[in-house]
């Protein structure tokens, strides 16, 4: 079978309003006048040069000479470099930095995919309904698999591409699936006739993984752990990451377990998700016979001690609880290893049914002594292919 070569256009011809102006200039990058209140907004505006990664990484780490952190990125820019805009991305990443579209700004062609580096990502209030913000170029190719959204599928289809289709192609299939991007994205991109620009709608940035806010952190994918198979869902987010397991454990076969995990240390991604192997050789207690609360276990500060655990499903349209369990500190399973934390809790099988049903989940965690609870998981918004993974992984429990 012989596919189309994949061509990518590296510039955009097309500016919008007065601010594409300077979206055209080379990018220049600044300190906003505003603040995030937890660190340094930083704009870049103009187009993608070669220079541009470099001198972002240099303006970053003067800005960061002091006690505060750069948080954001806010750009502005018709296109340029591609090959530097997924440098500039995969730097964003590393720094964990989130990207957004500047007030009255655009950000197309190349730009957008330097976009997709945030750690979080998101657009600024729109006046239409119809986005005109974030642009991505038309590029001929067949992506027409079906399903492919991490880096290992990503590869079989670049496995693909004829010899004919420039080296780009490759490269970008690849940095959108580590961007955790679907390459679907890809597919819309290539529905645009000519050098027109697409805009997907902001509903379907979402579906795509484009845009990528806090509660829509949690990214759930089926993983064999031993003979067990989860549903595990990993967040990572400014400060921590949090994984969450759902399925039945060999040793424990027929009965759902909901596994909330934290690191010991600081873990690379590469490190995740934890896995559990035979958990009856692990270190077990139970909530209420935690006395002096050992260090080995989640919460080791004695102020921070876990009381209980509280899990809800919101109906969609009423915004209504649809279903909620909540487990006292008997109920608490705590479980160690040399490297992670993990708290273990037994729902009904309903309530994960609802979750998938409604396509969301919250849990909270309460504190012994402590005002404040705090959210595990604020709330997770499921995609298709996310359901799918829990199904799955509910499925495998009934067996």
């Amino acid at each position: 079978m012989r596919l189309p070569a994949i061509a990518i256009a590296l510039l955009c011809a097309f500016a919008e309003a007065a601010s594409a102006q300077s979206a055209q200039d080379p990018m220049v990058f600044r300190r906003s006048e505003l603040g995030s209140g937890v660190g340094i907004i930083i704009e870049g505006n103009g187009r993608i040069t070669p220079q541009s990664a470099g001198e972002l990484k240099k303006f970053v780490a003067r800005m960061e000479s002091g006690e505060w952190q750069v948080t954001e990125i806010w750009f502005n820019s018709v296109g340029g470099d591609l090959h530097t805009a997924l440098e500039m991305g995969r730097f964003l990443r590393s720094e964990r930095i989130e990207t957004s579209v500047g007030q009255d700004g655009i950000c197309l062609s190349a730009c957008a995919y330097a976009f997709l580096g945030g750690v979080y990502r998101r657009l600024p209030p729109l006046e239409t309904t119809q986005q005109r913000v974030l642009g991505f170029h038309q590029f001929a190719g067949d992506f027409s698999s079906s399903g492919v959204d991490t880096p290992a599928e990503a590869s079989a289809v670049i496995g693909l591409i004829s010899g004919q289709a420039q080296v780009t192609s490759s490269e970008l299939a690849a940095y959108t699936t580590e961007m955790g991007v679907s390459v679907d994205l890809l597919r819309a991109a290539s529905g645009a006739a000519g050098d027109e620009m697409v805009y997907p709608a902001e509903s379907r940035l979402r579906e795509l993984g484009v845009l990528f806010e806090f509660a829509e952190a949690w990214q759930f994918q089926l993983v064999a752990d031993g003979t067990s198979l989860l549903a595990v869902g990993v967040h990572n987010d400014a400060f921590n990451r949090h994984q969450i397991g759902i399925g039945c454990f060999a040793a424990d076969p027929g009965r759902l377990a909901l596994v909330l995990t934290k690191p010991k240390g600081e873990y690379a991604l590469d490190d995740y998700p934890a896995q559990f192997g035979d958990i009856t050789k692990l270190k077990t207690a139970r909530g209420d016979e935690l006395k002096d609360k050992p260090d080995d276990y989640l919460m080791p500060n004695s102020d921070e001690v876990v009381e209980g655990l509280s899990a809800f499903v919101e109906d969609a349209k009423s915004g209504q609880p649809a279903a909620h369990e909540t487990f006292g500190m008997s109920q608490l399973r705590f479980i160690a290893d040399d490297r992670w934390y993990h708290l273990v809790v037994y729902p009904k099988l309903d309530f994960m049914t609802a979750a998938v049903e409604h396509g969301n989940f919250s849990i909270e965690v309460s504190f012994l002594n402590n005002m404040m609870d705090g959210y595990w998981i604020s709330e997770s918004r499921l995609t298709a292919r996310q359901k799918d993974a829990v199904s799955a992984a509910l499925r495998a429990c009934q067996r």
